[in-house]
């Protein structure tokens, strides 16, 4: 008989070929199978599975193993384990199960807690040294100790797991505590808070004793101490020991040290009087030798066991002779103690900042807690120009204590703070010393003076003595460039490379709710009291400064800087005195995720320094020389600007914004300030003026005048024609002590009898006062000239004197202010020099005296009481015109006149004319305060001055403003506006007045340059302010006034207000609207330009031209003055008082006649001529101001302190730490900065640099910087990025893996075209990427560059992750890290999204799904939710579990051999040995021992599977064969156990391998079992059962002896079915449930046995399911009608879960087309059995009877198609909402109308319904493979009445 044969010994599963091209050996499907290829058994030969063995007891319910990690190093593996009820990881090592971390808690492992059913596969696990690391891309990326947490779970699963940290003394025994998940992030949390400082100015330590410590006690010998004596303070053996012995009242914790010197003091009164004669005065000196303190005493006679705190035993090294004569009385002596101060400044050139950090217990440090403030502590101010430099600015800390770096919420974890120190001018942070738990006792707790000492260390007493400044090494650079680690928040990728964690596809940020704004300001700083030249911290003024916000969460992550405008502001340079700090608040709500914030600030001005002036020097040109100190030579340059902030000789601040760019440097004295003026004569023509000056005399705006030679030397002056030196002269008014300015000679020539003099200028016009009568005198010769005049003539000589030596001189310009400020000390104040001139006019009108605005005043005084221009009125243009403003003698000019005359209105100070009328009734008026009115000339106000004492004023005006603003009235002074919208009509509504140039400021602008035409009024207007000094040219009493406060500047109109060109308009437009009306077409404008003619057109004209040209315009200044005096008294805020002026009795004039008035407006006629001054004759005032002395004079030891202005950097937008860290809740509160950038010293003058002195260390703005950004912060998922940590190396101890410096280049993007990053191998020393669409190698600590022929070359680099070199293939991981397994060199993966298995090994990516699987593959892969991968490295076997199998490649055959039935969760391989994990638990795989129990095989996780495999036999493949048997040569077959037969060999059953299907063309079989003989296994094929009738081919029959049937009877044999039936209400059946009235669950019957059935055959698919439904029906007493409509679905299989769609969704189960023959409604008459009957009943459960239902139905069928089902929506019952499941293609509807009399008493419980409803359908016979379906029943109702 021909045989085919068959072997495997290909050993791989072939699904792709064609069944006809299947090579031999390969086969089509195997199940459970090992193909044997090795030496030792037959090649081919098939082979069970070995089962895997459980080496775990998890006994969790939905525990799952979410991760695994084999740790090849130590033979050990770890599982992580999460379920409903606790989370654990759990090591496997030496075949014993051991607790890692157990998390009952559910609050640190946090296993994926939001998706039990499904949890996050964890694919990112690494251990380094016993540090495990994971990130699980849900919470914190998190590392354990192995060794600690093992201690910690000691061996309990069911306990959460114990921190250990020895350090601490924190164990299972001790200090208990639980772990938390802050203890096992990556991140470590940071210190929020400041050190505290407790700085110490001063060693110097005072104590009081009340003791006996002179005398020896009896038990040593007795007797008072000598020199040389030791001596113990207190001695517990003394006589006089008790609670008051020993040192009180001392500074600090210890009183004294070894080697200190102490001087006793005996208080004779006892009373702390005599404490200030120490040091100077002491009875005994004595030196400690040592500190006993806490000692024992060996003495049994002492009171107490140990010495008490502060004991020391002391030597006495000096005893006073007059203290030995005194009476030895020592017992009741009071004894004052001093230790002087032996220890020297420290940090004396530095400003010191102190910070600290933790190091945790694994060794990794933190970043650093915010810095503290400065470490400095200034003296009071002391800058003086002899020692150039400041030494208030000079650091007085002679001790420091630093606190508080133990916080009281400081993890358990921490177990040492490093101290830190970092200088201002220096990026370098220092170790200073390092706080352990367990360090040395060595500090005294604070106790009484009498109670033991308690010691402690510097941990327990949280603090720390700074007592030197040589401090410890140097941390990295990059430690100051953290101020925290972005360590992500989640991270999904994990591996570490070059002793580095890598994450991959992290997130980072947070998001915002909205952008933070807070609001700052400055205020004084708390507890600020102001005091002379103390020093205070502050913020330095004339700075702009701007806050912003940054926020922290738990771990100390910190967003960038948020800050805007609102933040932002500006301290004023009069805050300079002051301790200016920051109050801030923050406006918009907290993030909920941030724990706290800092605040950061912003200040971008450079350096500045500060210069003390050491003397200064009138230039030539009118400026000022400055000599400063040649040290401070590199402050400034010729860009300098220099800003005065200290008053010279005083401790006060220059309050005004005295700027001045330097002119000019010199590095030595300018020869103009070498050059003294020294005075060669004076002369004032031995008495008589005329005769010196006979010739031609000094005239104002003149170079040349002559000299009288006789009379010159008559007065003892040389011949100055033949002097060599530069001469100059100058003016003096020997009365007044008026003198001019220096005018230097350029030329004498002397031509008999005179001195031809030319000068350099001309004589200035402020010099009129040389004349008597400047101002109406016109011939200028000698008689005029002042007879108190005076020549003086001095030479240039120049010096050199020791002033100039070790100066530099500075040129600014010099005005008042610097007359004010820097001239001082030059100036005398009885000596003037004039600095301008004015003649004043003087007009009234005649109606000002008796208007109301007089209510006292200075009026003029004559015999006729008459006053200028008698008769006149000043309200028309005609009055001023010809009368007002004829100054000189009909002269028309702009002049200056003291004002008494009447004014139209003012000018508004907004300059906009229409803000200055109102409409009142279509009349324009001037607004309140800017109507008409008049000038009050000379006046004073009672009691108006701010002492009480009265108050004058001068109103002092400048007319005839030009330029004019309009010279006439023109037609474009008209705008119409534009046209209407669509139209070419004008309207009126649009038209207005254009008076832009009659709001020109310029027409208003007098000694401006805003004004050319009145700028050389600038000398007379810079004059009119406060402190300026005048007086009135003539006055005998030579009185001086000085301006007493601010001037007021008014603009006036003088005859015309707008209000009348106003209303002149309004007339115009009426005129406009009465010929045109409201609007008209533009044609008509020249109509409109011919109404030039008419009365309102003239009026208007008329009205702009007298409004608007330069006669009707002046400017008033109104001045307050009073008498001055060189030294007035001052008030209580330094305020000088001067005396009220009352010129009328302080001033005397004397007129041509001899005749003697007072006052200056005297109108007096005496001999023709008014005495004082009118519009046509001016009086004068002059301005004067205090001259400096001839001889220089020293500046004082307090000297005028500048500061240079510094330069902005714009353009940096840096922001410096300036706080701590606030806790949230403290987040809208107002809250003051503790920050400065400057010491203030209450004088102006603010310091921050070190003693003042150039390129010394200046204050910092803050040792932590970041920034803003410009784009929006929000969360960020980096699918594409690598970001990596510092580095890890165990033998030098550094572990840096919590160190993200973000400063730093710590990350890496990859191309976003590859896709997210999914998972990291670091495969030598590359990191291999695993992206969703590409593989990438990232060159790891080195770079490639690349040849010509495109070939990479290995460069050593400094990136820690270099280039990215794509594999070849588009190929990724999709999203399935889990699918990830290595071996070796070789790493496994699928890529879902191509439907691809892939190897990556040294010859790149090889698909091997493609060997023979490909298809299978990308049908599948698309469908699973994960792929789990791992590495059976018994069987090196890949091996990847789908959703119902696994399937293995085996590298051997390079093909995939089998299928296997168990579905792990995790697998992995350590020490040649395949684990894999079930509901949490471990199981091991072909383990030929399993624990010493019976080997089997095909047991997976406790269930047992078959083995299986399909073959071709495609031999011959085009001919048709004929099966009759089937052979195989292996191991038992498969015995059916069968009694009733005549064989033996099946007496009992037996497993072993049989023939499921054996299929060809024509039909199928199979062999349930084989019969072995001759060594081979064989039997019959059998065909196949068949089921179906239809399937059946009757022809195929063949009966021996019979023939071919000729027809055939079925029997038909029902399938057992199970029913099952889920209802659905609608939501108003609120009435209608499944309980009845008692909360009894109603009778539910499956399977109803109906009596009419056939049989009551349970399998009979004719099922009958009953339901019962009950309601409460509420009315009482009357008849209720309800129906109730009930509707049935089809059925749906439910045997088989729903097949998921590609997209994650599910299909629909298949649709049972279910006929429903009986759907009616039971309503049997009792006594029936409650299931099978509807009825009514009342409250108390008593059956009222039956109830009448009308059956409304049976077997409608509405053919709806399969859609989803939907309710209606009771919210808006017009619309619906989903419903529950489909809807089925057979939609049978009944309905119930229940009826019944409710016979319940009124207001009682209502009675109850139940209708019963039997359902009856049949299954259709063509359902294959179903046994379960679902039916589902939906209620529907609508009330008659109820």
């Amino acid at each position: 008989m021909p045989e085919i044969k068959q072997n495997f010994s290909a050993g791989k599963m072939n699904k792709d070929l064609d069944e006809r091209l299947l090579p031999k050996g390969e086969y089509r499907h195997a199940e459970n199978i090992q193909v044997s290829t090795t030496e030792n058994s037959d090649v081919g030969a098939l082979e069970n599975i070995l089962s895997n063995t459980k080496l775990s007891n998890i006994d969790l319910e939905d525990a799952t193993c979410v991760g695994v990690y084999a740790n090849e190093k130590e033979n050990a593996l770890y599982w992580f384990v999460t379920s409903p009820t606790k989370d654990m990881i759990l090591q496997y090592e030496s075949s014993v199960v051991t607790p890692v971390l157990v998390d009952v808690n559910k609050n640190v492992l946090r296993f994926n807690d939001q998706n039990l059913e499904n949890p996050n596969i964890i694919t990112g696990i690494n251990i380094i040294d016993n540090l495990l690391f994971w990130t699980d891309n849900y919470t914190e990326p998190k590392k354990i100790n192995i060794d600690l947490c093992i201690q910690g779970s000691n061996n309990n699963f069911d306990v959460q797991t114990k921190l250990i940290v020895l350090e601490r003394d924190i164990n299972l025994q001790l200090n208990v505590t639980e772990i938390r998940e802050e203890h096992i992030t990556v991140i470590k949390k940071s210190p929020k808070t400041k050190l505290q400082l407790e700085p110490n100015v001063d060693t110097t330590t005072t104590a009081n004793l009340i003791f006996d410590f002179m005398t020896i006690p009896p038990s040593y010998g007795g007797g008072n101490a000598s020199i040389g004596d030791i001596v113990i303070i207190p001695d517990p053996l003394g006589s006089n020991f008790n609670s008051n012995s020993g040192f009180s009242n001392f500074v600090g914790e210890q009183a004294f040290n070894v080697g200190d010197e102490l001087l006793f003091l005996r208080s004779s009164s006892g009373s702390n009087n005599e404490l200030t004669d120490l040091p100077e005065k002491y009875d005994i000196k004595a030196k400690v030798i040592s500190d006993l303190s806490g000692q024992s005493i060996d003495d049994p006679t002492s009171p107490i066991g140990v010495y008490q705190n502060n004991t020391f035993s002391v030597e006495i090294l000096e005893i006073n002779e007059g203290f030995t004569s005194l009476p030895q009385n020592y017992a009741l002596s009071y004894w004052f103690v001093y230790k002087g101060s032996v220890q020297v400044d420290f940090f004396e050139k530095q400003f010191a900042r102190f910070s600290y950090r933790y190091k945790y217990r694994d060794g990794e440090y933190s970043s650093f807690a915010p810095f503290s403030d400065l470490a400095f502590e200034p003296g009071f101010f002391d800058y003086e120009t002899k020692k150039a430099y400041n030494l208030g600015m000079e650091n007085k800390l002679k001790s420091l204590k630093l606190k508080n770096f133990i916080e009281p919420n400081i993890l358990e974890n921490v177990v040492q703070i490093d101290l830190l120190y970092k200088e201002s001018n220096s990026p370098n942070v220092y170790l200073v010393d390092k706080i352990k738990y367990k360090d040395y006792e060595d500090i005294i707790l604070e106790v009484g003076v009498n109670e033991p000492p308690i010691m402690q260390n510097n941990w327990s007493a949280n603090k720390y003595l700074v007592t030197s400044d040589t401090i410890y090494s140097v941390l990295p650079s990059n430690q100051i460039l953290r101020p925290y680690d972005n360590v992500p928040k989640k991270a999904l990728a994990q591996e570490i490379t070059g002793n580095r964690i890598v994450y991959g596809n992290y997130t980072q940020n947070y998001n915002l709710n909205e952008k933070p704004l807070i609001e700052a300001s400055f205020i004084t700083r708390s507890g600020f009291t102001p005091a002379d030249k103390q020093p205070e911290k502050s913020l330095k003024s004339s700075r702009n400064y701007q806050l912003g916000i940054v926020y922290l969460d738990e771990y100390g992550r910190q967003t960038p800087v948020f800050s805007s405008s609102r933040s932002s502001f500006k301290i004023p340079k009069e805050q300079a005195e002051n301790s200016n700090s920051i109050q801030f608040a923050a406006i918009t709500s907290a993030p909920s995720w941030a724990d706290s914030y800092k605040i950061y600030i912003k200040e971008t001005s450079n350096e500045y320094y500060n210069l003390a002036m050491d003397r200064v020097y009138k230039a030539k040109d009118g400026n000022i020389w400055m000599a400063f100190p040649s040290s401070e030579r590199n402050k400034v340059d010729e860009e300098t600007f220099l800003i005065l902030k200290k008053k010279i000789d005083e401790d006060e601040q220059v309050s005004e914004n005295l700027k001045y760019k330097i002119i000019a440097i010199e590095n030595e004295a300018p020869i103009e300030v070498k050059s003294n003026n020294i005075l060669v004569t004076e002369s004032n023509g031995t008495g008589d003026i005329e005769l010196l000056f006979s010739g031609d005399t000094p005239q104002i705006g003149s170079k040349e005048f002559q000299i009288h030679e006789a009379t010159f030397k008559a007065d003892g002056g040389p011949s100055i024609d033949n002097l060599t030196e530069t001469l100059s002269v100058v003016f003096k008014d020997t009365s007044e002590n008026i003198v001019s300015d220096f005018y230097e000679i350029a030329n004498i020539e002397f031509v008999s009898p005179y001195y031809n003099v030319s000068l350099v200028e001309k004589v200035k016009e402020k010099e009129s006062w040389i004349y008597t009568d400047f101002a109406n005198t016109t011939t200028f010769l000698p008689v005029d000239l002042n007879n108190n005049l005076t020549l003086k003539v001095y030479k240039d000589v120049v010096k050199e004197q020791p002033e100039f030596d070790g100066k530099f001189f500075v040129k600014i310009l010099n005005d008042s202010l610097t007359e004010k400020y820097v001239l001082k000390s030059r100036l005398d104040p009885n000596n003037f020099i004039a600095t301008s001139y004015l003649n004043a006019f003087y007009i009234s009108d005649n109606n000002a005296f008796n208007s109301s605005n007089y209510t006292s005043g200075l009026l003029p005084q004559g015999s006729s009481g008459t006053v200028p221009n008698s008769g006149n009125q000043l309200d028309t243009r005609g009055d001023w015109i010809n009368n007002a403003l004829q100054f000189n003698n009909n002269t028309y000019s702009s002049e200056w006149f003291i004002d008494q005359a009447m004014y139209a209105s003012k000018h508004p100070e907004s300059n906009r004319l229409d803000d200055s009328v109102n409409n009142d009734s279509g009349v324009w008026e001037m607004n309140p305060g800017l109507g008409s009115g008049f000038g009050k000339g000379i006046y004073k106000i009672i009691n108006g001055a701010p002492n009480g004492e009265d108050q004058w004023y001068m109103e002092l005006s400048f007319s005839l403003i030009l330029p004019n603003a309009e010279e006439k009235f023109q037609n474009h002074a008209v705008d119409w506006g534009a046209p209407t919208s669509g139209s070419n009509q004008y309207s009126l509504g649009n038209a207005s007045l254009n008076v832009t140039s009659l709001q020109r400021p310029k027409l208003f602008a007098v000694g401006s340059s805003i004004n050319q035409e009145h700028v050389d009024q600038a000398d007379i207007t810079k004059n009119l302010s406060k402190n300026k000094i005048f007086r009135f040219v003539g006055d005998t009493e030579k009185s001086k006034y000085i301006i007493n406060g601010d001037v007021i500047k008014e603009k006036r109109y003088n005859y015309k207000s707008f209000a009348d060109v106003r209303n002149a308009w309004q007339n115009y437009l009426d005129a406009v609207s009465s010929s045109q009306g409201g609007q008209f077409p533009i044609p008509n404008i020249g109509t409109i330009n011919n109404l030039t003619n008419t009365g309102a057109y003239q009026n208007l004209e008329a009205d702009w031209d007298d409004f608007a040209e330069f006669v009707n315009r002046r400017v008033t200044y109104i001045i307050p003055f009073a008498l001055w005096e060189p030294e007035p008294d001052l008030d209580v805020n330094g305020t000088p008082i001067y005396s009220p002026a009352d010129p009328l009795n302080r001033s005397n004039f004397v007129n041509d006649s001899g005749t003697t008035y007072s006052n200056f407006l005297d109108q007096t006629i005496d001999n023709g001529k008014v005495n004082g001054a009118t519009n046509d004759n001016p009086s004068a005032i002059q301005f004067l101001e205090p001259n400096e002395n001839e001889d220089d004079q020293l500046v004082s030891s307090n000297p005028a302190i500048w500061e240079t202005e510094p330069k902005e950097n714009v353009d940096l937008d840096i922001y410096y730490e300036a706080s701590g860290c606030y806790d949230i809740s403290l987040h809208g509160t107002t809250q003051e900065l503790d920050w400065f950038n400057c010491y203030s010293f209450g004088n102006g003058v603010e310091s921050n640099r070190l003693r003042d002195d150039f390129n010394q260390v200046t204050i910092d703005k803050g040792a932590i910087a970041s920034s803003t950004i410009d784009f929006v912060y929000e969360e960020e998922n980096r699918k594409n990025g690598l970001i990596y940590s510092g580095i890890y190396n165990s033998t030098s101890g550094i572990n840096n893996l919590n160190q993200f410096i973000g400063a730093e280049k710590i990350t890496k993007d990859i191309n976003p075209t590859y896709g997210s990053i999914q998972k990291l191998f670091s495969r030598n020393t590359d990191l291999i990427t695993f992206c969703e669409d590409k593989v990438i190698k990232v060159l790891a600590n080195k770079d490639a560059i690349f040849n010509a022929d495109g070939n990479p070359q290995l460069i050593a680099t400094q990136n820690v992750l270099g280039q990215t070199i794509p594999f070849v293939g588009d190929y990724g991981i999709s999203q399935n890290p889990e699918s990830f397994a290595k071996e070796s060199y070789r790493a496994y993966f699928t890529d879902k999204n191509r439907g691809k298995v892939l190897r990556l090994s040294r010859d790149g990516i090889t698909p091997i799904s493609d060997y023979g699987m490909s298809k299978y593959f990308k049908d599948r892969l698309k469908n699973q939710d994960k792929l789990i991968g791992s590495y059976d490295q018994k069987k090196n076997e890949y091996n990847l579990t789908l959703k119902f199998n696994t399937v293995s490649y085996d590298e051997k055959v390079r093909g995939w051999s089998s299928f296997k039935s168990y579905i792990p969760e995790q697998g992995l391989s350590v020490t040649n040995f395949y684990y894999t994990f079930k509901n949490g638990n471990l199981y091991k795989h072909h383990d030929d021992y399993a624990l010493g129990l019976e080997v089997t095989w095909n047991n997976f996780y406790g269930k047992q599977y078959e083995s299986k495999i399909s073959t071709i036999l495609n031999d011959a493949p085009s001919d048709i064969k004929s099966f009759k048997t089937v052979n195989y040569e292996g191991s038992q077959s498969n015995v059916v156990a069968n009694l009733n037969d005549s064989n033996y060999y099946n007496l009992y059953q037996k497993d072993g391998w049989s023939l499921e299907k054996i299929t060809t063309e024509q039909e199928s079989g199979f062999i349930p079992e084989f019969i072995k003989k001759e060594g081979k296994w064989f039997n019959n094929i059998k065909g196949d059962k068949v089921n179906k009738k239809q399937d059946i081919d009757v022809s195929s029959f063949s009966f021996q002896g019979i023939g071919v049937p000729s027809s055939t009877q079925f029997l038909l044999v029902p399938k057992p079915v199970k029913i099952f039936v889920q209802i659905y209400k609608t939501p108003n059946l609120n009435s209608w449930f499944k309980k009845n009235n008692n909360n009894q669950e109603l009778f539910v019957k499956s399977d109803f046995n109906d009596g009419n059935e056939v049989g009551n055959n349970p399998l009979n698919p004719n099922v009958v399911v009953e339901e019962i439904f009950g309601g409460n029906i509420y009315r009482h007493g009357e008849p209720v009608n309800e129906i109730v409509q009930f509707k049935i679905r089809g059925g749906i299989d439910i045997s088989q879960p729903p097949q998921q769609r590609p997209d994650g969704t599910y299909m629909p189960r298949p649709q049972i087309p279910i006929a429903a023959s009986e759907f009616t409604l039971r309503h049997l008459d009792p006594p029936g059995n409650d299931g099978e009957r509807s009825r009514a009943f009342d409250a108390d459960g008593v059956v009222l009877g039956s109830i009448a239902i009308n059956d409304g139905a049976g077997g409608a069928v509405e053919d709806l198609g399969i859609q989803e089902s939907t309710l209606r929506n009771e919210s808006n019952p017009n619309t619906s909402i989903p419903g529950p499941g489909f809807l089925g293609s057979t939609f049978s509807p009944i309905s119930a109308n229940v009826s019944f009399v409710d016979t319940g008493a009124p207001g009682q419980s209502g009675n109850n319904v139940l209708v019963n409803i039997p359902i009856k359908f049949t299954i259709p016979e063509d359902v294959e493979n179903m046994d379960s379906i679902k039916i589902e029943l939906f209620l529907e109702q609508n009330s008659l009445n109820i």
